[in-house]
């Protein structure tokens, strides 16, 4: 069963034609990234600790306090987002 996936994406821009070829796999790893990052014991891990909706064209670059846990999703809890904002 072949689960790796490829798109190719072809732009010309000027006189240059610009390609970008992306690969992904679907399923490949036994387990989420988050436990996998767990069982080896990495330095980074995998959370679900990020403000999606905080990121757009203006705060692509934000540098600065960690923005406000109404831009995490519902499943991070007050008291996770203080534990990790203290850590950013």
């Amino acid at each position: 069963m072949n689960n790796i996936f490829k798109i190719r994406i072809s732009k010309k821009i000027g006189s240059v034609r610009c390609n970008i070829v992306l690969l992904d796999s679907v399923y490949q790893l036994p387990f989420k990234l988050e436990v996998l990052g767990e069982n080896f014991k990495t330095e980074t891990k995998k959370s679900d600790f990020y403000p999606y909706s905080f990121v757009n064209a203006e705060t692509l670059f934000y540098k600065g306090e960690t923005p406000h846990i109404k831009y995490f999703k519902t499943c991070v809890t007050e008291a996770k987002y203080k534990e990790l904002a203290k850590k950013s």
